[in-house]
């Protein structure tokens, strides 16, 4: 996965009970060396595999954020946050980055 290209791009995650769920690729962001993925479950709001563009239900704003790291045979795992710490500030960074980009916008 390339991380220039993220838009609207599908993850399928498998929880500890062997069940995929799929979310929307929505951001990487590097948080102190480390890259973390903002995910938002597809079943929020609707893809379109053909032209793949997505929408979702403004009203919903749950997210889930996730470690990005590379196994030994090179595949990229993402990995859930148990440290609340680690977990806000990788929130705060991307609300951050979020209110820049809404400010931008703006102008």
């Amino acid at each position: 996965m390339s991380f220039d290209s993220i838009e609207d791009e599908v993850i399928v995650l498998t929880d500890e009970d062997g069940r995929e769920e799929q979310f929307i690729l929505l951001d990487m962001i590097e948080v102190d060396g480390v890259t973390y993925a903002i995910l938002k479950p597809l079943d929020e709001g609707t893809f379109d595999e053909e032209s793949e563009e997505s929408e979702f239900d403004d009203d919903v704003e749950e997210v889930f954020v996730y470690r990005v790291e590379v196994d030994e045979a090179g595949e990229q795992q993402y990995v859930e946050i148990e440290d609340d710490e680690e977990f806000e500030k990788v929130a705060e960074a991307w609300e951050s980055l979020q209110e820049e980009e809404f400010d931008d916008e703006e102008e």
